[in-house]
């Protein structure tokens, strides 16, 4: 999850093909308060071929 406020990291998980899934409403805590997430998502077939998930799930 991307916070809201940040788009150049919302720029970077589109790039290789994650797509934006909506947003997740106080999803994280940081120190100035609670920050609206982007959630973006791939799925295996989406966008480029030969995409593969990392072992950790990250």
């Amino acid at each position: 999850m991307l916070s809201v406020l940040n788009e150049a990291s919302c720029r970077v998980a589109v790039k290789p093909g994650f797509s934006f899934e909506g947003v997740r409403r106080r999803g994280n805590l940081h120190a100035d308060g609670w920050h609206d997430m982007h959630v973006h998502a791939r799925v295996r077939g989406d966008g480029q071929s030969g995409w593969t998930p990392s072992r950790s799930g990250a």
